[in-house]
């Protein structure tokens, strides 16, 4: 029992002070939404897609997903926007990775505040990852959007990939190359700015 209670604190040390370090790369000029492709990709008037940074959102078929497009497209669609560009400039989708900012606002953060994202850091491209682990924090506390639904089935230990900033189930294929099984809640690892696998859903 004092172990589970402890582990937690310690593995925060060894998390939290290394999210917030990759430093902001590049802001560029301003530029406009044409449209919101979902809840965390638009399409901008050049034609260049983006992906926002930081966050996921419910795909097509899930709960949310038309509410955390609805809110996306409020925020962005026909206005100016700044993207601010961390370590990886594409995806295999030849998308842009790229934070938005309408004037002081950071999309994935407010995303993350009303609930309608999950925090989904890649490193090495970690900035703002203080911020956003706070938004969402305070959505869970508040149980606003995904965090008001039924949680998925708790499990006894979860594997923890912490290059990776994930946690998955036991079995999940994708832990099997690495990972540490820790017996800890999984209030814990969100609460630690760990992302739960797409794959097995833990």
């Amino acid at each position: 029992m004092l172990l589970r209670r402890v582990w937690p604190a310690v593995f925060v040390l060894l998390i939290l002070p290394r999210q917030g370090i990759a430093p902001a790369q590049d802001v560029q000029p301003q530029r406009r939404v044409r449209e919101t492709i979902d809840g965390d990709t638009v399409l901008l008037t050049d034609g260049e897609r983006v992906r926002l940074l930081g966050i996921d959102t419910p795909e097509r078929g899930e709960t949310l997903y038309a509410e955390a497009g609805r809110g996306l497209d409020g925020l962005v669609r026909d206005r100016v926007i700044r993207l601010e560009f961390a370590h990886r400039r594409r995806d295999h989708y030849r998308r842009l990775l790229a934070h938005i900012w309408i004037g002081d606002t950071l999309a994935s953060e407010w995303l993350l505040r009303e609930g309608l994202a999950r925090l989904y850091m890649w490193p090495p491209d970690t900035i703002h990852a203080t911020r956003l682990l706070a938004a969402q924090v305070a959505a869970r506390r508040a149980r606003r959007g995904i965090w008001a639904l039924p949680p998925p089935a708790a499990e006894s230990v979860y594997v923890i990939r912490e290059e990776r900033r994930r946690f998955h189930r036991p079995h999940c294929a994708s832990a099997r190359t690495g990972g540490t099984r820790r017996r800890v809640p999984r209030d814990s690892l969100l609460d630690l700015g760990l992302s739960p696998c797409r794959t097995c859903r833990p």
